[in-house]
């Protein structure tokens, strides 16, 4: 099994059953990720509304079982960690990017839009 298949299939199990305020904050995520960064994004999600605390929780399941935080370790914590390299910085922000694309994927494909029928 591809990575693409295991993060797509696992997004799909997280994504199904939330609401449409969760879909509008998947979309707006991976721009989110681009524009501000890793640390910063993690940050915000952690500190808004209850549907941010959850997409942050949901990339860090996918982010732990790709094995790329260890044990307890946060996102957060690991996105600021001072020993982690720059390659291995890159490497975390594009495999979140990654996360976020497919999160995006399903949720417009399994959650409504507010207003729609």
């Amino acid at each position: 099994m591809t990575i693409e298949r295991k993060i797509a299939g696992r997004a799909r199990e997280l994504v199904s059953g939330e609401e449409a305020a969760y879909r509008s904050l998947c979309e707006s995520l991976p721009i989110l990720l681009r524009t501000a960064g890793l640390a910063q994004t993690a940050a915000f999600l952690k500190a808004k509304s209850a549907d941010h605390k959850k997409i942050y929780e949901h990339l860090e399941i996918q982010l732990k079982e790709l094995g790329l935080l260890n044990g307890g370790q946060t996102l957060i914590a690991r996105s600021t960690d001072p020993a982690l390299t720059t390659p291995q910085y890159r490497m975390l922000l594009e495999m979140t990017m990654l996360v976020a694309f497919w999160h995006k994927r399903m949720a417009q494909a399994l959650i409504e839009k507010s207003g729609e029928q």
